[in-house]
């Protein structure tokens, strides 16, 4: 994320949705935040657990393991889906409009990867860039 602020409206209806009425408090407050902190315009995030920890678990003194379950927990209610992309792990939230106000709906492109045939405008950083390169040569290194 940049240090620029991000504005991202989550839809007031998401209190009335009978799945979130039925997490604990850990699991609401996450993936409350999940939505607010860690997604894209698109609904994707990265599988990394210390920015995930920063940015949704405010600096808890949850372990890697712990945010891999609450993540995965959310994958098995199948609210995301979960795909790799240079043997990375993201995850795509769900029918992510669903939880975005309808001013928010247009003109929005992913920063990290989309999964595998979404046609969605991917615009990476130049963090990101230089990260996958770096990533990408050590790979080609192993071959």
């Amino acid at each position: 994320m940049s240090n620029k602020e991000q504005v991202v409206k989550i839809s007031r209806n998401i209190s009335e949705n009978a799945w979130m009425q039925s997490l604990d408090d850990k699991h609401r407050l996450s993936w409350i935040m999940l939505l607010h902190r860690a997604c894209d315009d698109q609904g994707h995030f990265a599988l990394n657990c210390k920015t995930l920890r920063n940015y949704v678990f405010f600096g808890d003194l949850l372990s890697d393991d712990e945010i891999k379950q609450i993540i995965n927990d959310f994958v098995e209610a199948k609210h995301l889906l979960a795909y790799e992309v240079l043997d990375r792990q993201y995850y795509e939230v769900v029918n992510w409009w669903n939880y975005q106000e309808a001013q928010y709906q247009a003109n929005h492109f992913t920063r990290f990867p989309p999964p595998e045939g979404k046609g969605v405008e991917y615009r990476p950083t130049a963090a990101d860039i230089k990260d996958w390169e770096a990533y990408r040569e050590e790979k080609l290194k192993h071959l």
